[in-house]
């Protein structure tokens, strides 16, 4: 291994000849608050980055909030992230073609989100949101790269109750996740880790399970000291099983996920 060796892959280790070099980004964001009413009010912000090796890469924000009473909040929310390919990836991408933008992951997501506080103690929460994501993945064989692999379309339902008094508040939040659509941004890509739906086998994320649920105790013994206790149960994983019987039958290569 040299210098650059960071791993036994060969895949990953497809440039040995890299001199030192360096990177730039730069990162305006801003936010702008518009009290149209006592019960109305909207939020437009947003975020423009710029790296070295990409375009301008741009995350707006928006947010509707409806507030008829003072114990019950309405948010229609909408939000894009996005998150560009690591360093290296981009490096290489720059030598091959410098007018190359790089690869970026785009997630447009909206929420509809109600909070209601029926007591001093009590807090009661429940959303729906919905995501469109240009995903990128590591793809192997011929590529052995990481680059956009398709677009999926994410659909999901979380709920939020939390109980405190005196010195301790109790927290439980239940969340169910599911892949509504998968589409392949190459047909030819056939080894993508994402989910195996475009392939017939399933149609859930491979990486994340249906259902996620949380419970958290916080306790302040003293001024100065708090504990925290949370269990987390995370189950539903129909996406990874269906994927390593996909690999299984069809792939064969990977022994990651071979049962």
């Amino acid at each position: 291994k040299g210098p650059w060796g960071l791993t036994d892959d060969p895949a990953h280790n497809s440039r040995t000849d890299l001199e030192p070099w360096t990177t730039n980004l730069i990162g305006f964001l801003g936010e702008y608050q518009w009290n149209a009413s006592a019960r109305w009010t909207a939020f437009l912000g947003g975020r423009l980055d710029k790296h070295s090796f990409t375009g301008w890469l741009t995350s707006p924000k928006v947010a509707i909030v409806f507030s008829p009473t003072e114990s019950y909040t309405a948010k229609l929310l909408y939000n894009r992230s996005v998150r560009k390919s690591d360093d290296f990836e981009l490096k290489q991408q720059h030598d091959a073609d410098p007018d190359s933008d790089g690869e970026v992951e785009r997630v447009d997501s909206f929420e509809l989100r109600h909070d209601y506080r029926p007591g001093e103690t009590t807090m009661l929460s429940a959303a729906a949101f919905w995501q469109e994501v240009d995903i990128i993945g590591w793809v192997g064989a011929p590529r052995y790269q990481s680059r956009r692999v398709g677009t999926e379309e994410i659909i999901g339902l979380e709920a939020e109750a939390s109980y405190e008094v005196r010195r301790h508040r109790l927290s439980s939040s239940y969340a169910f996740t599911k892949l509504r659509d998968f589409s392949l941004a190459d047909e030819a890509i056939r080894n993508q880790t994402e989910t195996s739906a475009p392939y017939g086998y399933g149609n859930d994320l491979h990486h994340f399970p249906r259902h996620v649920g949380k419970l958290a105790w916080r306790c302040k013994l003293y001024s100065r000291l708090t504990t925290v206790s949370s269990l987390r149960l995370l189950w539903g994983f129909h996406g990874a099983r269906h994927y390593a019987e996909y690999n299984n039958e069809v792939l064969q290569q990977n022994g990651i996920s071979r049962t």
